[in-house]
């Protein structure tokens, strides 16, 4: 069975807000994930600074029977940053395939 959470979107099962009394209740074994993908995510070199700066993206999560899948989708650029940098979103759009028992990285997936 497969389990879809989105942490920081419009279509979520837990919706984060930019309020004060926002709670997230979940499974400590996301954010083992998380750390193992944003430990890898750090050490791209091809990302500047400013593109691993974590407000940039919306973090998404997926749960298969053997894998977490952890998912940093970039956000949209302003239309004159737009023109500035020529591409349309800060960040990479990046997909982590983490191993449920050992927490290891399976595979790391980049997207245009």
């Amino acid at each position: 069975m497969k389990k879809f959470l989105l942490l920081f979107g419009m279509y979520s099962h837990i919706f984060a807000q930019n309020s004060l009394d926002t709670k997230i209740t979940m499974d400590g074994s996301y954010l083992k994930a998380w750390n193992v993908a944003y430990k890898d995510f750090l050490t791209i070199k091809d990302l500047s600074i400013s593109q691993k700066n974590l407000k940039h993206y919306k973090i998404h999560f997926k749960i298969e029977e053997q894998y977490y899948i952890v998912f940093f989708y970039g956000k949209l650029m302003n239309e004159s940053n737009m023109q500035k940098y020529h591409r349309m979103i800060y960040g990479r759009e990046i997909k982590y395939i983490i191993n449920k028992k050992d927490f290891s990285i399976v595979d790391r997936v980049f997207f245009k």
